[in-house]
């Protein structure tokens, strides 16, 4: 919860995914699957997935396993209780979906509330999908992963005099010396018939300044026969430390050397994320805005041919400052239609309009791609912009920003250019 406790949706994943790219909420489905990791049992029918449902205030559990669960987690509040934010509306009323979880030393509960993020006592569940940037790899504390080896093909082919393996971590996080791996060594393919299990440290045997550990599997012992016919598996599992296990290379001695080809673990995954193209009061330019005004401020998100904007979850966008201290929650209404085009059309002054009747039309110059009108609530939007209200007549905002993420959970995010006419306000008389 360190990345997101008192914070709003799109501030707790940027702040997250500055760390973790791929870093996201977690689904109601993996909320389940968190209980169900850490044992805990149910009082009735409800589950906590049942947080994000329509409903009522419910304790869904009394087991001590929660206690447990929690203090891995952290709490929110003092040191014994932890607010998780779900699918947070704004009402309390029981005919809308719930709010948050609430955790306890001995209890769970999904709660319908009327409060909204940000707040202090909260946070949002965030997982990640893959490893820091230059971290990939087996992490310390991750489950055995068994690779498999078959030098039936080499030629000469086994016995062997020898065999032995290479292990390579990441070199943006060298070998230090709490780092320890675990070494299972079997005797056949896919983890079976164990011959020995070995610990390594780093001040152990075989650890080198570059991060590369070396482990002989011959001996006089004839506990490793199986394995010198060249049919075998070796399972590694990180138990301490920092550093990340990346590739794994063998190596073979029988009337002439022979090495495998590296087989990688765990690699790294692409970030995945959408850049957006956003237009606040799209065909107004400046942006002049009154802060007294009770009216919804609109933020047109284009589509492209390689975005589709009812890929859009609606209820994660929001409309942050660009250093994202401050942001509104998501729209109070939105609208689908082809206002333009983003390659020509950002900052324009005003829209088409109709040859027959003189009046200005809602678009310019179509696309062919549909577009997302989103509305932010006027005090919303104004507890955002904070002081920026206190200035004086034509002070220019900062730039906004549009946040959110797709159906599937990719990150969006807008551009920012900064321009009076695209992603600014202008202040206007009181």
């Amino acid at each position: 919860m360190t990345f997101s406790d008192g914070l709003t949706k799109a501030a707790a994943l940027a702040n997250a995914q500055a760390v973790y790219p791929n870093a996201r909420l977690a689904t109601p489905e993996e909320w389940d699957d968190l209980f169900a990791a850490a044992n805990i049992t149910y009082s009735g029918a409800l589950t906590v997935s049942d947080a994000f449902a329509i409903g009522a205030t419910f304790r869904i559990s009394t087991d001590n396993d929660v206690g447990t669960l929690l203090s891995q987690l952290g709490s929110t509040v003092g040191d014994s209780t932890l607010f998780i934010w779900s699918d947070p509306d704004g009402s309390g009323n029981t005919s809308t979906s719930r709010e948050f979880l609430v955790m306890g030393a001995a209890f769970a509960d999904i709660r319908q509330d009327s409060r909204t993020p940000p707040q202090s006592f909260a946070g949002w569940l965030i997982v990640d999908n893959g490893t820091p940037d230059g971290m990939c790899g087996l992490s310390p504390g991750s489950e055995q992963v068994i690779v498999n080896f078959d030098f039936t093909s080499l030629d000469p082919s086994p016995p062997f005099n020898w065999i032995s393996f290479g292990a390579t971590f990441s070199s943006t996080d060298p070998v230090l010396g709490d780092d320890r791996i675990l070494t299972f060594l079997y005797g056949d393919v896919d983890g079976t018939d164990l011959l020995q299990t070995r610990n390594d440290a780093e001040s152990g045997f075989g650890w080198n300044d570059e991060g590369t550990v070396y482990g002989p599997l011959t001996t006089a012992n004839p506990i490793f026969d199986p394995m010198l016919d060249g049919v075998f598996s070796i399972g590694f599992q990180m138990t301490a430390g920092t550093t990340r296990l990346q590739t794994i290379t063998t190596f073979a001695q029988g009337e002439d050397f022979r090495e495998t080809p590296p087989v990688t673990i765990a690699p790294c995954e692409e970030s995945i994320e959408v850049v957006i193209d956003t237009d606040i009061m799209f065909c107004k330019n400046p942006n002049k805005y009154k802060c007294k005004t009770k009216k919804t401020l609109p933020v047109t998100i284009f589509g492209t041919n390689s975005f589709d904007v009812a890929d859009i979850d609606p209820s994660t966008l929001q409309l942050c400052l660009e250093d994202l201290s401050a942001c509104t929650n998501g729209p109070s209404d939105r609208s689908i239609a082809d206002r333009g085009d983003p390659n020509s059309d950002l900052g324009a002054v005003m829209c088409a309009v109709d040859p027959s009747t003189g009046e200005e039309l809602d678009f310019l110059n179509p696309d062919g791609f549909l577009d997302l009108d989103a509305a932010f609530e006027a005090s919303e939007v104004q507890a955002m912009l904070g002081l920026f209200c206190d200035q004086p007549k034509n002070t220019v905002s900062e730039a906004l920003i549009i946040m959110g993420s797709t159906f599937d959970g990719t990150p969006i995010y807008s551009n920012s250019f900064p321009n009076a006419g695209i992603d600014q306000l202008v202040r206007k008389k009181k």
